[in-house]
């Protein structure tokens, strides 16, 4: 998530728009916040027990609606609607390294940058649809 956030200032700079971003832990993982105007990508490690990797995935999901980190110390009063999803597997590869796989491509392994990369790709593309009109009124 550091490498995440890290990109994610990186470009903000880079390109002068004003998102949010950050990063707690949640449960045995760890759940990212990234907000541009009323839309979210949020980035959810989910993973029930620190030692065991089965049914642990990298979620990223798109909301057009407020999604809140506790430190925010805010409430929304409603739910986001949920826009689209994409998951990242945990896999490893020949030499014992851990590795990424999207089940949509399960014979591309990705590196950790990799991932990172497709997120980023993921969230500029929610803010590239928002600055021109192509998402959706949110709806109380």
């Amino acid at each position: 998530m550091k490498a995440l956030m890290a990109q994610a200032e990186h470009i903000k700079a880079e390109v002068g728009l004003q998102w949010v971003c950050g990063y707690e832990p949640e449960g045995a993982g760890v759940r990212a916040v990234l907000k541009y105007g009323r839309v979210a990508l949020e980035v959810w490690w989910r993973q029930v027990y620190t030692n065991v990797m089965e049914d642990v995935a990298l979620e990223c999901t798109e909301y057009n609606g407020p999604v809140l980190l506790r430190s925010e110390n805010r409430v929304a009063f409603y739910e986001p609607r949920k826009l689209a999803q994409r998951k990242y597997f945990p896999t490893l590869n020949m030499a014992r390294e851990m590795r990424w796989i999207d089940k949509s491509k399960p014979e591309q392994l990705m590196s950790n940058d990799d991932v990172v990369e497709k997120v980023m790709e993921q969230f500029l593309s929610l803010v590239d649809r928002v600055d021109r009109g192509k998402s959706p009124a949110i709806n109380y």
